[in-house]
């Protein structure tokens, strides 16, 4: 789990870091707790899956994987601030 909050570090600023924490980590734990099988697999790791979502203007990967015990860990993050579904409010 440390991997995760590093990568979430590296790759969202202060300012959206901690709104990204505090309002949407609970939803990722969520969905990974009550849909794990449903998920994408990681291509290579059966027992890893990936969730695809988006946060205000963020597009994001997390990925999770399945421990021994049943529990799951989430272990990688991975952002694009800039998704292609974000468009200037000028443009039509």
């Amino acid at each position: 789990m440390a991997q995760f909050f590093d990568d979430v570090d590296t790759a969202l600023p202060p300012d959206l870091r901690s709104m990204f924490l505090t309002d949407h980590l609970f939803v990722i734990v969520d969905r990974f707790a009550d849909g794990f099988d449903r998920l994408p697999a990681v291509p290579g790791a059966h027992r890893c899956r990936m969730l695809i979502g988006a946060y205000e203007h963020l597009g994001y990967v997390a990925a999770g994987l399945e421990q021994l015990d049943g529990s799951i860990e989430l272990y990688a993050f991975e952002a694009d601030l800039e998704p292609p579904w974000v468009l200037e409010e000028d443009v039509y």
